[in-house]
């Protein structure tokens, strides 16, 4: 009995030690994500403050949604299909709709001071399945879409992992001749876009391509300028309005290269103190998604619309510094508090 006890006691060590050591390897390994994120969320903001016609934000959109798509793919953890519906359920699909939610209030408050007339029941429902209509929270058509691409994910993983490689095929097919543009802008269609960048972070590990590099630093140079060149010749690119640029495959290019670049950018700023800032703003990312845009294409145009002030790069950059750095000591008090137990 008493050999079996230390035995016991013995194992459930083992285990506590090997379960320290794997949570320690992977708080290591999110670090730089996070502040990839950090880095990829402000590119969000800044975007949404842009003109679709400025360089800067043609460039942004190069990359920036496939960078998180590529990032919640190489963090995706193998499930079954149960396990995969019932967890982005509870932490993508009802977020979704308590925004909803709250966007239908603002739109009946708005309808009742201002006297408009209220939406009909086609744009009510088209609102509620993110599809256009008077509910104008845009940005949650990711959550919805990085729902479906778990769910696919796990669906071809079961019948057949090949399966999922002709899924991806078939994806990169459809885009490569624009087929997808001419499907409803909706977040369901959005998959077809999306759904390679997500399974490439499965498959691949995010900046392979810089490890045991002698010449990194010529390497980073030389992509950050072909990304550059690409971006700007393929032209304006946006999942959410499928909108694939003048190839798919240019903006699978700038998508990937832009997350590579990010993700070795985000290595070393991890050494620097900012990257205390970085790494706060993306693991709130998900907070900073649902609410910026209230700010950024609400608050900011009407207050910009009435001191008569015209918009450019320096304002817009600015502003972006003040939304981020807000956040920032946001999240910083909500930390400290959690911290001393308030």
């Amino acid at each position: 009995m008493i050999l079996r006890a230390e035995q016991s006691r013995a194992e459930q060590s083992r285990a506590e030690q090997s379960r320290a050591e794997q949570s320690r390897a992977e708080q290591s390994r999110a670090r730089y994500l996070d502040i990839a994120k950090g880095i990829g969320i402000s590119l969000v903001v800044l975007g949404h403050l842009l003109e679709r016609t400025q360089f800067l934000r043609i460039l942004i959109y190069s990359f920036h949604m496939p960078l998180f798509f590529i990032i919640s793919g190489s963090l995706n953890k193998k499930s079954t299909l149960s396990q995969c519906f019932k967890k982005g359920f509870r932490k993508l699909v009802i977020p979704v709709y308590q925004i909803l939610a709250f966007d239908a209030l603002l739109k009946i408050l708005k309808c009742m001071v201002k006297g408009d007339v209220y939406p009909s029941l086609t744009e009510w429902i088209n609102g509620l399945l993110i599809h256009g209509g008077i509910l104008w929270n845009a940005p949650v058509w990711f959550l919805m879409t990085l729902f479906m691409c778990r769910l696919a994910i796990c669906f071809c993983d079961y019948l057949n992992e090949k399966i999922t490689f002709v899924f991806v095929a078939g994806c990169i097919f459809i885009c490569t001749f624009s087929v997808n543009t001419k499907f409803p802008q909706w977040w369901l269609t959005n998959v077809i876009m999306s759904f390679p960048f997500f399974w490439y972070g499965m498959r691949k590990k995010p900046c392979n391509i810089f490890k045991n590099s002698r010449k990194k630093n010529i390497l980073f140079i030389i992509l950050s300028f072909m990304l550059i060149l690409v971006a700007r010749w393929n032209g304006y690119t946006d999942i959410n309005i499928q909108c694939n640029g003048k190839n798919y495959l240019l903006f699978l290019f700038t998508g990937i290269a832009g997350t590579w670049i990010v993700v070795e950018l985000s290595k070393w700023i991890e050494k620097l103190k900012i990257s205390n800032v970085l790494e706060l703003v993306g693991k709130n990312s998900f907070i900073i998604l649902l609410s910026h845009y209230y700010i950024c294409r609400g608050i900011i145009p009407e207050g910009i619309k009435y001191l008569k002030i015209s918009s450019n790069y320096v304002l817009q950059i600015f502003l972006a510094i003040i939304i981020m750095g807000t956040y920032y000591c946001i999240f910083k008090i909500k930390q400290r508090e959690k911290e001393i137990g308030y």
